[in-house]
């Protein structure tokens, strides 16, 4: 990774580095963080009063959520906006759009909605936005880069990186202790494992936006497969593969046509996820949505207090003869951490097969992440539920039992085939 110490804050935890996030952005112009409607605001006072944007606020940035900082509903429109401001002549515009989402290949995204992108996908978007705006932003504020990115793609944050370093302009990352941290983490937990048969037939997603054209609409087609895994098991592959896609299938979280079975220790059941952004999936809930829930409060704190207790033992046996400041908020009681196991609790409450937790280390340091997956595979199994992961990082390899590796074969510029591989458990459907 390409960045110098002096680049990088460390935090104990997730509220804290947020805070120092929005320390950072704090009276930017225009107001992207904001949402759309503000920065349109912002763009219109700009061109009429022919405004020059502060020069203490002309930053770019990417924030822990990189959607967040995507104001629009597909990569074309975010790339057009951002160019908008330092492009006058048409022919010119176009060439360098064209340049742009090739170089961070999203050539084949351009006009897919942003809630069906992968967290990678968006945080390309996000580095694609601040490298058209390196060329009037005087600083880059990163929060938590090492959470989204697959391996394969991070060489596009060392190239924004270096760009703005090699000018001269200040270069801020916020990360959480460990969060850039690849060692594997030894699995020092019992060698549980549940039996997970998962089968796909016939699935396709329809990839429709609100805004663009039908004619630009596309689909994912999930390739017939039936998959017998043991649990735990781990879904990776590269950045916008198609694993929070099939995950969203298998929790019935997105539309789909097709047949998906969902079998675990002989029992056919349901799927339940939790997002990466688990802020967004609870706090930003209507109420009709919520009120669809029911549940059993006796049963969800009981089960909350079983995570936290296991977690909190895993958590001071891992820590307790290291000597480090956080130490404290490791093994305490944060709102991140506990919104996680409350909503962990929920699903397990609700019975279901299985429990996909996507990239569950977003928002927590690694040793906090690793004693709460810990503590969550072991209640979960107790409750003959299976648990899936969705990560890009190499800690659970010796966690898990089982894997799958994901690839993308394009179609067209819309659509797009998923396939799925684990070796030795995997058959294609003829």
């Amino acid at each position: 990774m390409y960045f110098k110490p002096k680049m990088v804050q460390y935090f104990g935890y997730f509220e804290e580095r947020e805070e120092a996030f929005r320390a950072e952005i704090m009276n930017l112009i225009p107001r992207k963080y904001a949402g759309t409607k503000n920065f349109w605001i912002d763009m219109k006072t700009i061109q009429k009063d022919e405004l020059v944007i502060l020069e203490d606020n002309c930053l770019s940035y990417i924030a822990a959520n990189p959607q967040d900082a995507l104001a629009f509903n597909t990569p074309s429109q975010v790339i057009r906006a951002v160019l908008l401001r330092g492009y006058n002549k048409s022919n010119v515009y176009e060439k360098e759009y064209r340049t742009v989402l090739e170089k961070y290949e999203l050539t084949n995204n351009e006009n897919q909605p942003l809630y069906t992108l992968s967290g990678g996908e968006k945080v390309k978007l996000a580095i694609a936005k601040c490298f058209i705006m390196s060329n009037y932003s005087k600083r880059l504020i990163i929060s938590s880069p090492f959470s989204w990115l697959a391996h394969e793609n991070m060489h596009m944050l060392n190239t924004l990186i270096k760009v703005y370093a090699n000018e001269g302009k200040e270069v801020k990352i916020l990360a959480l202790n460990g969060e850039n941290d690849d060692s594997i983490v030894p699995n020092n937990a019992s060698n549980s494992q549940l039996n997970l048969h998962i089968q796909f037939e016939n699935v396709v997603l329809q990839l429709k936006s609100n805004i663009e054209d039908d004619d630009n609409q596309g689909k994912a087609i999930i390739k017939n497969a039936d998959l017998n895994l043991k649990s735990p098991c781990l879904f990776k592959g590269n950045n916008g593969y198609g694993k929070s896609l099939v995950s969203f299938v298998l929790s019935k979280s997105i539309k789909y046509d097709g047949n998906v079975t969902i079998i675990c220790d002989g029992f056919i059941g349901f799927g339940r996820m939790i997002f990466q952004d688990v802020l967004a999936q609870t706090l930003l809930r209507s109420f009709s949505q919520l009120s669809k829930t029911s549940l059993d409060p006796e049963k969800v704190m009981k089960i909350y207090n079983e995570i936290l207790h296991c977690y909190k033992t895993i958590i001071y046996d891992t820590c307790k003869n290291m000597d480090f400041i956080g130490f404290k908020d490791l093994y305490g009681q944060k709102t991140l951490l506990e919104l996680k196991i409350v909503m962990v609790a929920c699903r397990l409450s609700s019975s279901p097969s299985v429990i996909i937790l996507d990239e569950p280390e977003w928002g927590l340091t690694k040793a906090s992440s690793v004693a709460l997956i810990k503590a969550i595979i072991k209640v979960a199994h107790s409750q003959e539920v299976a648990i899936i992961i969705i990560s890009h990082k190499k800690w659970w390899d010796k966690i898990v039992n089982s894997s799958v590796s994901f690839q993308k074969k394009i179609l067209d510029s819309n659509s797009f085939i998923i396939e799925m591989n684990t070796e030795g458990s995997y058959n294609v459907k003829k």
